[in-house]
């Protein structure tokens, strides 16, 4: 999966848990942090190049390893974008295993039924 199509899906279900109930929002306040600093992960890889946007994190960590062995005097540039890609993996394993615990955020009809007199 590249890095547009996480950030595609990372976006959808922040907005399916912006509807959610008040209940809802409480429950998911830690999910959405995490979503939230995901997208920003992902918007500084992508601003460190272009060509990432189109690649899996895989192929990203060995283009990066490759460079860095070609080039080892910005091995810490090289360095300090693996552990942007590790810690962006381990958000959205936080994610998904937040997303297993909780109940499926979707949209509530919030306006309650007209009671009759």
């Amino acid at each position: 999966m590249t890095l547009t199509d996480i950030q595609l899906q990372l976006q959808d279900l922040s907005c399916r848990l912006s509807y959610a109930t008040k209940q809802d929002k409480y429950l998911s306040s830690d999910l959405q942090k995490r979503i939230n600093s995901a997208l920003q992960m992902l918007e500084r890889l992508v601003l460190q190049s272009a060509d990432f946007a189109g690649l899996d994190v895989g192929a990203i960590k060995d283009a990066l390893l490759q460079q860095a062995v070609q080039d080892p005097g910005h091995y810490d540039q090289f360095n300090r974008l693996l552990d942007q890609l590790d810690e962006l993996e381990s958000l959205l394993i936080q994610i998904r295993l937040m997303q297993d615990a909780e109940p499926e955020f979707v949209y509530k009809e919030t306006i309650q039924p007209y009671n009759q007199v």
